[in-house]
């Protein structure tokens, strides 16, 4: 081989190499998928309950005793769906699937997590996902406040 036919394949082969890796990250960052809209919107759906949660737990003053009635949802409904501007509506995903709450105990404080069982679709290049559509809120056993809210998904 020539010096010029060396030359050219060291020009070439990096240059093909370089357009196929940037080939693939523009591939991994397009979401491609169609339920992305309906994921954002069961967040900031999520969101929005956290914010309703902490309302009612400050201004009704929630005591320990109160926290340890709740057990699904649907013992939160009467309290939260008058300050939600969807009423019932919002506490369904937009798949029309309700909310689920799972409440456990942890140490001094009570976590109740808010999810409706969906995984959030990973790209093909996402090896750990992008967790599941959901919320943990944290109470505190001490005074009954809401301490921390935890989004279980990664964006």
């Amino acid at each position: 081989m020539t010096k010029r036919v060396v030359r050219r394949i060291a020009v070439i082969v990096p240059a093909i190499v370089l357009v196929a890796f940037g080939l693939a990250y523009a591939w991994c960052k397009v979401d491609w998928y169609s339920d992305s809209s309906k994921a954002g919107y069961a967040k900031s759906q999520l969101i929005t309950l956290a914010q309703a949660v902490r309302l009612i737990a400050s201004e009704e003053k929630f005591t320990v005793d109160d926290w340890d009635r709740i057990n699904a949802l649907s013992d939160l409904t009467p309290r939260i769906t008058p300050r939600m501007e969807l009423g019932e509506q919002a506490l369904s995903d937009p798949w029309d699937q309700p909310f689920i709450l799972e409440r456990r105990d942890r140490g001094n404080d009570i976590v109740f997590k808010i999810h409706n069982g969906r995984q959030l679709p990973g790209k093909w290049c996402d090896f750990c996902g992008r967790g599941e559509v959901g919320i943990e809120i944290v109470v505190s056993r001490t005074d009954g406040q809401v301490t921390q809210v935890n989004r279980l998904w990664r964006d």
